[in-house]
C-alpha cells in the first residue's frame, strides 16, 4: 500500500555492536557482498538499515534446521556432481561416436543415455529439470557442431554438422 504508515523505519547504525553483529553474520553465511560492505566500519560510514532486515539477517539459525539443510545440501551436491559427470560422459559420447561417424539420433535417445549414465553413478530419481534442460545444455556445448531439427511427428533430431 502506497503511503502506508506501517512501513519499517530506516535506522542509522550507531553502535559498534550492531556493526560487529552484521559482520559476524556475514562471515557465518559466507556472504561476500555483505563482507565487502562491512570491510569498513558501518558506524563511521553512517550506514542505514531497516530493523526488520537487520533482525532477519543477524538471527541465528536453529541447530536442527542447520543439520537438515546440511544433509539436504550434501544430497543435492551429490546429485549435481552426478549430473555434471553424466553430462560430460554424454558429451564425450557425442564427440567420439556421433561426430566421428555421423548419424542422426533423437533427443529421446540422448536423454535415455544420460539417465542411464546417472543411474550408473548411483542416482535413481532424475529431476524433471535435468531432462528439460538437456537440449539447451547440448546446444550451448556444441553450438554449431550439432543441428537440431523437429520432425513432423514432434521428435527432436540431433544431426551432426557433417551430415547436412
Amino acid at each position: 500500500m502506497k503511503g502506508s504508515r506501517t512501513r519499517d523505519r530506516l535506522l542509522k547504525v550507531s553502535e559498534l555492536r550492531g556493526d560487529k553483529r552484521i559482520r559476524e553474520a556475514a562471515e557465518e553465511k559466507h556472504d561476500v557482498r555483505m563482507l565487502a560492505i562491512t570491510s569498513c566500519e558501518l558506524v563511521a560510514a553512517e550506514a542505514h538499515n531497516y530493523f526488520s532486515c537487520y533482525r532477519t539477517y543477524t538471527r541465528p539459525k536453529s541447530s536442527s534446521s542447520k543439520e537438515m539443510s546440511v544433509s539436504l545440501s550434501s544430497e543435492e551436491q551429490i546429485y549435481i556432481e552426478a549430473e555434471n559427470k553424466a553430462f560430460q560422459n554424454l558429451c564425450s559420447y557425442i564427440r567420439d561416436e556421433l561426430l566421428v561417424t555421423p548419424k542422426v539420433v533423437t533427443m529421446a535417445f540422448l536423454r535415455a543415455k544420460m539417465i542411464t549414465m546417472m543411474n550408473d553413478v548411483g542416482v535413481e530419481v532424475i529431476k524433471d529439470s535435468t531432462k528439460k534442460h538437456l537440449k539447451r545444455n547440448l546446444e550451448q556445448e556444441f553450438e554449431s557442431t550439432l543441428h537440431i531439427s523437429l520432425t513432423t511427428t514432434g521428435q527432436l533430431l540431433f544431426v551432426p554438422q557433417p551430415c547436412l
